[in-house]
């Protein structure tokens, strides 16, 4: 049996450049169909291009508020302000919980004037 040599980590692997702006044929969506071989296929492409399932998932606000996505709301809910708090060099807080009001002079002198 001859020896084999192990596959290279995907880091390793040489991945060849995509080819040149000059195609000898256009890729589909540069050309489409002209709608005498397809009449139908200009409406077809517009429905799938706007159909919900095409958009990306981080622009699909429908998607995203579905209750089995919810796990990844809370996910971003708490990475966003980490990130944050990282990006302004902040190591250490302290989290209250709870809530006051306070009341602005003038309304506290009113109440005040009222006792």
């Amino acid at each position: 049996m001859a020896d084999r040599k192990p596959e290279p980590h995907r880091a390793e692997r040489h991945i060849p450049e995509p080819p040149a702006g000059n195609r000898i044929e256009p890729l589909p969506w540069q050309k489409p169909k002209p709608p005498e071989e397809d009449p139908g296929a200009p409406q077809r492409v517009h429905k799938l291009l706007t159909s919900a399932t095409y958009r990306q998932a981080d622009q699909d606000v429908d998607f995203l508020h579905r209750d089995d996505v919810r796990s990844l709301r809370l996910q971003l809910d708490y990475l966003k302000p980490e990130l944050h708090l990282q990006e302004h060099g902040v190591e250490n807080t302290i989290v209250v919980f709870g809530s006051t009001r306070i009341i602005e002079p003038k309304v506290a002198a009113r109440h005040s004037r009222r006792l």
